[in-house]
């Protein structure tokens, strides 16, 4: 945890000794965090204290998304999606709409019934209705390991061999945008303040950043 920025971090005490691989907080005191074994963990308090609660599947896990305070997915192995609308008191298993098994490594919802997911094999699901249902969506060629979208239309995914793909409706098509330079590694997961600035993080330590919205020209390596 952190409180100054990342200037310096603390340490905090996990209710597992689990591995973790992905956390989100809804606001300063809420949050969650997901690993192996389908383990889910929240807090209320910033962290000072976790709590374990049961998912539904039992399968590892690799990100979880709030998009309130009571409504969340969770994404790992095989295909597998969880969805909770009391805060994660109670899981249940959403249906893969292709039935793969392929596994799900990223998730971002920009409300509670707008989302996507990414992950092996070429995988780009979308849905409108929190996840009852979900659709393939196409033109996004590869593997992806992170997604982020600002708002209904605008979104990003980043993959396999420094990948960066990039739609402005939603998904229905995604246009490949040029790797920062040098960089030829993996690129895990995607963050953006807006329309214009973001971040990029992967394989070998790299750090991305562009203030264009992923035009090559603005994008910088750290």
């Amino acid at each position: 945890n952190t409180t100054n920025g990342g200037t310096t971090w603390t340490a905090q005490t996990s209710a597992t000794g689990l591995g973790l691989n992905g956390v989100y907080f809804v606001d300063a005191n809420t949050g969650w965090c997901v690993g192996r074994n389908g383990v889910i963990q929240t807090t209320s308090n910033g962290g000072t204290t976790w709590t374990l609660q049961t998912s539904s599947g039992g399968v590892w896990l690799n990100d979880v998304h709030f998009a309130n305070s009571t409504t969340g997915w969770a994404v790992g192995q095989t295909g597998q999606i969880e969805h909770t609308s009391n805060g994660g008191t109670t899981w249940t298993t959403q249906a893969n709409p292709t039935g793969s098994t392929a596994e799900l490594r990223d998730v971002h919802f920009i409300d509670a019934n707008t989302g996507w997911i990414v992950g092996e094999g070429s995988t780009v699901y979308h849905t409108t209705n929190g996840g009852t249902t979900w659709t393939s969506q196409t033109g996004a060629a590869g593997v992806y390991w992170g997604i982020y979208f600002i708002d209904s239309n605008n979104g990003w995914a980043v993959g396999n061999a420094a990948a960066i793909m990039h739609t402005t409706n939603g998904g229905t098509t995604w246009t490949a945008q040029t790797p920062p330079m040098g960089a030829t590694s993996n690129l895990a997961k995607v963050h953006f303040v807006n329309a214009t600035h973001g971040w990029a993080v992967g394989d070998n330590s790299g750090i991305f950043h562009t203030s264009s919205g992923g035009l090559p020209v603005e994008l910088t390596n750290f």
